[in-house]
């Protein structure tokens, strides 16, 4: 007889270990017991960094592609919503936090089985490049030149300086 478990736990895939109990009654198949496989995480999660109004992709993949897994924000249990999106294909999964705001940072994890990853979120503020006309001074106090370089100061070229925020 295979050795085996009795009790499959939760979220894990079921085996059936099955032995024939008679030789004299070959279709006499017995289910004797149940062996419970546990997802392992393959692939950690890993840092991001995503600017306000962006979407964060928080990816990881187990072993069993029927596993489920559980995601967490600073060690609360997220649920689908418009906010929160969990995706997954074969052994796949994604969470993805949409809409970032400052309030979205913090620690996630994925957890299946009993094997659990973490990364950080961090929520930048959006950058802004602006186009300032040439000789003045933007608003950040970076001067923007008064010729194209390359050109001699009688040219009549213009141009507009870029200063990011």
């Amino acid at each position: 007889m295979q050795n085996c478990i009795t009790a499959p736990e939760p979220g894990c895939l079921v085996l059936i270990c099955a032995d024939r109990a008679f030789k004299q009654r070959a279709d006499a198949l017995f289910i004797s017991h149940f062996t419970a496989i546990k997802p392992q995480l393959k692939q950690q999660l890993r840092n991001e960094e995503v600017e306000v109004g962006g979407t964060a992709r928080l990816r990881c993949e187990v072993s069993i592609s029927k596993a489920e897994v559980e995601w967490r924000k600073d060690g609360v249990l997220l649920h689908p919503s418009s906010k929160h999106e969990m995706w997954q294909e074969g052994t796949l999964r994604e969470l993805r936090v949409h809409h970032l705001q400052p309030g979205d940072a913090g620690e996630y994890s994925c957890k299946a089985g009993d094997q659990t990853s973490s990364a950080k979120l961090t929520v930048k503020a959006a950058s802004r490049t602006r186009w300032w006309p040439k000789g003045t001074m933007s608003p950040s106090g970076a001067r923007c030149p008064t010729r194209t370089p390359g050109t001699s100061s009688g040219s009549c070229r213009t141009w507009l300086c870029r200063t990011t925020r």
